[in-house]
């Protein structure tokens, strides 16, 4: 008899959900509610790809945690968490969101011709036969921003795109009419990488084939 597995994003992102729809996968999404301040406080000083990896595996928990209490309900299924958060390296400080317009602004014309690297945390909890196992892992991506005036800058700003996202860009959106290139995974720039959710879903034993879906 074929296990039921189960594949759960613990993310409210639309651009994570898009990428793993792009890739043909099948999973819900359960948004995860954590304290990222508190958790940023107590491992400040640790290096910028640990600090999102263990913010990243606090989301996975929490769901996966929410799951593991419901016990005899989940029946033989298993059930795979994938937890993830991003943050961007610059000038020697760890940027989140920006949230403010002003912050947004700065942020961009700091980044004019110069370079920065985006860490993308990546966790995943699987959970089985009333136990939870978590693997996690970082992938970091250069980002070079290329040349634009003061005035882009603002245009951009005042679309709120760059509000809600980890640096202050979005490279899948307006945001990649500044970057130049980048040297790694694109897809964890977006916010989540495929090939590291197969390389995790692979040391649980399991396949990311199945996981996949019709389009």
């Amino acid at each position: 008899m074929t296990q039921t597995k189960h594949l759960i994003l613990a993310s409210g992102s639309p651009a994570r959900a898009k990428v793993l729809r792009d890739a043909r996968l099948g999973f819900e999404v359960k948004v995860a509610k954590v304290d990222e301040d508190a958790i940023l406080a107590q491992i400040q000083e640790k290096p910028f790809p640990e600090q999102v990896a263990a913010l990243a595996e606090a989301k996975a928990q929490s769901v996966a945690q929410a799951l593991l209490a419901k016990g005899a309900h989940l029946g033989d299924a298993t059930y795979l968490v994938l937890g993830c958060d991003s943050m961007f390296e610059f000038g020697g400080r760890l940027q989140g969101k920006p949230y403010l317009w002003k912050r947004a602004l700065d942020n961009i014309l700091e980044y004019r011709t110069r370079s920065g690297t985006l860490h993308t945390g990546h966790a995943l909890c699987e959970v089985r036969s009333g136990t939870l196992q978590t693997l996690a892992q970082t992938v970091s991506t250069a980002v070079h921003f290329g040349d634009y005036t003061e005035e882009e800058a603002m245009a951009y700003v005042a679309t709120d795109e760059p509000l809600e996202v980890a640096g202050s860009f979005a490279i899948d959106a307006r945001g990649a009419a500044f970057i130049e290139r980048i040297d790694g995974d694109y897809q964890s720039v977006v916010g989540v990488s495929v090939y590291a959710l197969q390389k995790m879903l692979r040391d649980f034993g399991h396949s990311i084939t199945d996981f996949w879906v019709e389009a």
